[in-house]
């Protein structure tokens, strides 16, 4: 009995919904997509994205300053996604020397972009 009177309410405020949104219907928005009218709620704007491609140019010129193999390093293991074992194959040593250059090349950056962060 609780599913049948559950389902009757759910089916009377579908109908009463429609009612409702025809009435509210505008004619002249007849060709116009609401959706599409709607502001991108992932849409960061134009400053955050003016200061999104600040940072990635300072990160570029910081990333250029690194030695060749931190910045393989960073690259492998954060841009890249690798693991260790990975890393340290790609680059023909050990996990340990991985795990050094990938941490003396995140203290650099830190240092060089800590107005970005």
């Amino acid at each position: 009995m609780l599913d049948s009177r559950l389902n009757d309410w759910h089916r009377r405020r579908q109908v009463r919904g429609r009612w409702l949104t025809a009435w509210l219907h505008d004619p002249e928005d007849a060709g116009v997509d609401a959706i599409a009218q709607l502001a991108d709620a992932n849409d960061p704007g134009p400053l955050l994205r003016l200061a999104g491609s600040e940072a990635a140019q300072a990160l570029d010129v910081a990333l250029a300053k690194l030695p060749l193999r931190q910045r393989q390093a960073f690259l492998l293991r954060v841009w890249q996604g690798f693991d260790v074992a990975t890393t340290a194959a790609a680059m023909r040593c050990s996990d340990g020397s991985v795990k050094t250059h990938l941490s003396r090349a995140l203290i650099a950056l830190r240092r060089e972009l800590k107005d970005y962060a």
